[in-house]
C-alpha cells in the first residue's frame, strides 16, 4: 500500500522533528497557509469590518494600532454591503485543508436593523457555523452563516476552498458577515500578525498566502452603501436600499451614506448639489468617537414652486479626511438623474 502525505502535513512534521531535534531552536508556529474563507473581492465587493483585538485590556486595538476591532474579538469579520449581497449569496469556504469537527445550522438570520434578541440566542452568539481541524494544533471557525446553508457534515474532509455555507447574519451578529477565527493549540492567532501567544512580546508572520496579500491591504476606513431617499435613513434602509426610483412629487431629497471606520476628530463633509451646479446644503463636522459604522446624511425640502423637483442630474458628495493622511480616506459622488 503506498501512503501519501500532503503537503501541509509534510510541513507540520518537519516542524515537529525540527522543535525535538536538541540545540535546534522551536518555530514560533508550524506553517498554515490560509487561502481568503470567503468567495468575494477584499475592497470591492466585500470588507473587513472588525479584525483581532490586540489588546489585553479593557480596550481595543487592531494589529495596525487602529480601531477596527472590539474589546475582546477574537477574528477577523468578513462583511457584504449590503441585505441585498447576502441574498443573492457569497460563499464561504475553508481557508485550509482539514477535517469539518462541528457545525450548526437552523438559527434565522437577523433583521437588516441590526436589531438582535440576545434571550432567544442564549449562548449560540456565533450562530451557524463550522469548526475545521487542521491538524497540528491548528483549528479554524467560521461563524454567524446563513440559514440553511451550512453545506458539510461532521468528520468530512475538505479541501482549502471547499464551500462551507453562506454568509449570513445568524447567531449575534449586527451586519451581515462570516466571522473567521483561526486558533492553535485554542489560543486566537491573527493571520495578519500570527505571534505566538507564549511570546506576545515578539512581531508575528503573516499567514495569508503570498498571491493574497496584496488584495489584502489594511483599509482605514470605506463606503459600504449610499444613495438618495425622501426619508432620513434609517439602519434598516442603509442596510437593504430599496430598488424604488425617487418620485419627483417627494417632498424632500435627501443624500446619504453608510460608511465603516470613523475614528475621533476625522472631518467629515457632505453636500448636496442641484443639476446647475449650486450647493443645495452642505455641513462639515468633527467625529467625536471612533465608529465602527456610521450614517450621515443630509438633504432639503422640495421648493413650494413649481410642486415638483425640478428635471436634471442632482450629486451628492462625502468626503472622509484624517490627520496625518494626504488624501481623503474616502471621496464618494453620486448622482440622481429626475427626468
Amino acid at each position: 500500500m503506498r501512503v501519501t502525505i500532503s503537503s501541509f502535513h509534510r510541513a507540520a512534521l518537519a516542524w515537529l522533528l525540527l522543535a525535538l531535534l536538541p540545540g535546534v531552536a522551536r518555530a514560533e508556529l508550524p506553517p498554515l497557509p490560509l487561502q481568503l474563507p470567503v468567495d468575494c473581492l477584499p475592497g470591492e465587493t466585500c470588507f473587513i469590518q472588525n479584525h483581532l483585538d490586540h489588546d489585553p485590556g479593557p480596550l481595543a486595538e487592531d494589529y495596525r494600532h487602529g480601531s477596527l476591532t472590539y474589546d475582546g474579538h477574537k477574528g477577523t469579520d468578513f462583511r457584504v454591503r449590503t441585505f441585498r449581497d447576502m441574498r443573492a449569496g457569497v460563499a464561504v469556504v475553508a481557508a485550509a485543508d482539514g477535517v469539518v469537527k462541528a457545525t450548526r445550522d437552523g438559527m434565522p438570520d437577523g433583521p437588516a436593523s441590526g436589531t438582535v434578541d440576545e434571550r432567544a440566542i442564549g449562548e449560540r452568539l456565533g450562530g451557524n457555523g463550522v469548526l475545521i481541524d487542521h491538524g497540528a494544533g491548528w483549528e479554524s471557525q467560521y461563524g454567524h452563516l446563513r440559514a440553511g446553508s451550512v453545506a458539510v457534515t461532521p468528520g468530512q474532509t475538505v479541501r482549502a476552498g471547499d464551500r462551507l455555507g453562506l454568509i449570513g447574519q445568524s447567531g449575534l451578529a449586527q451586519f451581515p458577515h462570516v466571522h473567521f477565527e483561526v486558533r492553535h493549540d485554542g489560543h486566537p492567532i491573527d493571520p495578519f500578525d500570527a505571534r505566538d501567544p507564549e511570546r506576545p512580546e515578539e512581531p508575528g508572520g503573516v499567514l495569508w498566502r503570498p498571491e493574497l496579500r496584496p488584495t489584502l491591504t489594511y483599509r482605514h476606513a470605506g463606503e459600504l452603501s449610499s444613495g438618495f431617499s425622501s426619508v432620513i435613513p434609517d439602519a434598516t434602509l442603509v442596510a437593504d436600499p430599496p430598488d424604488t426610483r425617487f418620485n419627483p412629487r417627494d417632498k424632500a431629497l435627501i443624500f446619504w451614506v453608510n460608511f465603516f471606520g470613523a475614528r475621533r476628530g476625522d472631518k467629515e463633509t457632505i453636500r448636496l448639489i442641484d443639476p446647475q451646479g449650486r450647493i443645495l446644503a452642505e455641513q462639515s463636522d468633527q467625529a467625536d468617537k471612533h465608529q465602527a459604522r456610521t450614517i450621515r446624511y443630509l438633504g432639503r425640502p422640495r421648493p413650494r414652486s413649481p410642486v415638483t423637483w425640478p428635471a436634471g442630474t442632482y450629486t451628492g458628495e462625502f468626503i472622509l479626511e484624517r490627520e496625518g493622511f494626504v488624501e481623503p480616506l474616502i471621496r464618494l459622488t453620486k448622482q440622481l438623474t429626475i427626468p
